[in-house]
């Protein structure tokens, strides 16, 4: 029998919710809810602000939003690698309570830099972690903009889940007002090419944030976001976690708790990223193959080595995923 544990860390309570702001849902990733747990947070005095990072042009940059108006424009979809624990050092001279929201690593981070920085520990009331796979280095946004004919130093504003023409898809307008769309099924293969990959990311076992006190995902498990528009998979995994949900309730559409298992089953990095198989021999082998590819990424050290190992993977792993 499956234990959603060795799969997804310990928690008590899984489920599904979307903002009840429909402004809000539609700028956010999923359900716009950790834009609504900050802002609930903040609106009751639970925190007096938030380590966040927002989309700036082609950059990504970690700020401490203290205003509505400041998480608000954190929203969205975060795909690039990007520094966190140099940012938290904004919080050694701020008086006050603050929340984090982070990355499975960061957050694993900010855990060992709070058990020896205790006042850093005291400031921070709430740790939100951010499901992620992988990043993707710059020089995989700079490919991309490549072959989309644009310079970086041109990029306005840069959106990578927008939904225009009927479809989801990248937005870059230039500083001359230029307008450029990319539908999601053009773009995510170059995008996200395992060249752009940190190979940090490739030893990483951790994608649900673990070591965080809630930690959110999209509903994969609800079908395309065609069917099923903006909800969120939020799993809850201490008291603090718990108490903040619970402050947020009213701004909040939950939906239901759900089945673990459920959840699990829908998305095959739950498995891959722990190595441990959950399907049949498809799944098993996909398992396995990336199990190498991990040892390889610590016992090889020339990236261009590691990288042609693995885009040997990522084209099994395509034909494995099209089996049925």
């Amino acid at each position: 029998m499956l234990n959603p544990e060795e799969f997804i860390g310990s928690y008590s309570k899984i489920g599904v919710a979307h903002t009840a702001n429909e402004s809000i849902r539609t700028k956010s990733a999923s359900g716009g809810f950790i834009t609504t747990l900050l802002l609930n947070a903040l609106k009751r005095g639970l925190i007096d602000g938030a380590i966040v990072t927002i989309n700036e042009g082609l950059e990504q940059k970690v700020v401490l939003a203290m205003t509505p108006d400041d998480i608000i424009k954190s929203a969205g979809n975060k795909y690039l690698q990007f520094p966190l624990n140099a940012h938290l050092t904004k919080l050694f001279d701020k008086k006050g309570r603050f929340a984090v929201v982070a990355l499975p690593c960061q957050i694993n981070g900010l855990r060992r830099l709070e058990n020896i920085q205790s006042d850093l520990e005291r400031k921070i009331v709430v740790r939100i972690g951010v499901f992620c796979t992988h990043v993707v280095s710059v020089n995989g946004m700079l490919y991309l903009l490549k072959l989309m004919g644009i310079e970086k130093e041109d990029v306005e504003e840069l959106r990578y889940k927008t939904k225009m023409f009927g479809t989801t898809g990248l937005y870059v307008r230039t500083i001359n007002g230029e307008e450029s769309f990319v539908p999601l099924k053009k773009y995510y293969t170059n995008f996200f090419d395992f060249f752009f990959i940190p190979l940090g990311c490739i030893k990483c076992n951790d994608m649900t944030a673990e070591d965080s006190d809630i930690s959110v995902g999209k509903a994969l498990f609800l079908g395309s976001s065609s069917d099923n528009p903006g909800y969120s998979l939020f799993i809850v995994r201490t008291e603090v976690g718990k108490k903040f949900l619970d402050e947020a309730n009213e701004d909040l559409v939950i939906k239901s708790d759900v089945d673990p298992e459920l959840v699990i089953k829908s998305q095959p990095y739950y498995s891959i990223k722990k190595g441990k198989a959950i399907g049949g021999v498809k799944d098993r082998l996909t398992v396995y193959l990336y199990k190498v590819i991990r040892k390889l990424g610590h016992i090889i050290s020339t990236k261009d080595t590691l990288h042609f190992l693995i885009r040997i993977w990522v084209k099994v792993f395509g034909v494995l995923r099209g089996l049925k």
